[in-house]
């Protein structure tokens, strides 16, 4: 960017040369929100670096609130783990050559991460020194995503180029109104022999019989590693008292004339 053209950037944050905290800017023009404030030990800095730059150096954007206070207090996040990269050569003017390789790498954010997943769920993984550097939280949501990606077929990238196609996933379209619920493994061999019904707590909502259209409900049911294990459909619910299920469902709690809601399903796909 030319100076003239930076100075003329500039001017959009000239009534924030004041503030030496992070404020929120809305951009009307890019419809971006970003974090703006000045550090004049910023000058110092870069003027040592290069002693002929004439250019208003202090001031800050972040377009994450996160960064904006990390850099203030000199601190931020480190997430470590391994997925493929993409090298890219420059092999003439505005053409490049993208080569893959799987190794270790890390990012600073968790949004990063989850991009790294998004494009590379085939080779994205977490070895178990480096889960120190992710909460418990984090890595539920990366295990639970990267199975969920993976079940309907997202494949490595192997160039920075992003074809439209990738984001028109056929899985997707079909299993996009199933829910998906994690059953204990117990559970699912249970139905995998035969129990078409799942018992739920009673609420004064439910209604006494109730059908589903076809299609109108639909789940994915995971087992506690969350793999993907079945695709059921539920048809009807009903209510009863607990006596009824109590040989395949117990509940200490429950007395035998309490009312439970008891759903039935059928198995569309077993994987």
């Amino acid at each position: 960017m030319k100076k003239k053209d930076y100075q003329e950037f500039l001017t959009r944050y000239e009534k924030f040369k004041s503030n030496n905290l992070p404020t929120p800017f809305w951009d009307e023009e890019r419809q971006t929100l970003e974090y703006v404030y000045y550090d004049s030990k910023d000058d110092i800095n870069l003027l040592k670096l290069n002693k002929n730059t004439d250019f208003d150096c202090k001031m800050h954007v972040n377009y994450n609130l996160t960064d904006a206070l990390g850099d203030l207090a000199s601190v931020s996040f480190y997430y470590s783990y391994n997925s493929k990269i993409i090298l890219r050569k420059r092999i003439a003017e505005k053409c490049f050559e993208d080569t893959t390789t799987i190794g270790h790498t890390h990012a600073h954010t968790f949004e990063e991460v989850v991009n790294d997943l998004y494009r590379f769920p085939e080779s994205f993984y977490i070895s178990k020194e480096d889960e120190q550097f992710f909460s418990k939280q984090e890595l539920e949501y990366l295990r639970r995503v990267k199975k969920y990606l993976l079940f309907i077929g997202m494949k490595d990238l192997e160039s920075y180029k992003q074809k439209v196609g990738r984001f028109r996933n056929k899985k997707q379209k079909k299993y996009e109104h199933a829910h998906i619920y994690k059953f204990s493994n117990k559970e699912i061999n249970a139905i995998l022999k035969g129990k078409n019904f799942e018992v739920y707590e009673y609420f004064d909502f439910y209604e006494e019989n109730k059908k589903f259209a076809k299609g109108e409900y639909q789940a994915l049911i995971v087992d506690d590693e969350d793999n993907f294990k079945l695709f059921i459909e539920f048809t009807h619910e009903n209510i009863q008292n607990y006596y009824t299920v109590k040989k395949v469902y117990h509940n200490d709690k429950l007395k035998d004339n309490d009312k439970v809601l008891i759903r039935y399903f059928k198995i569309l796909e077993k994987y």
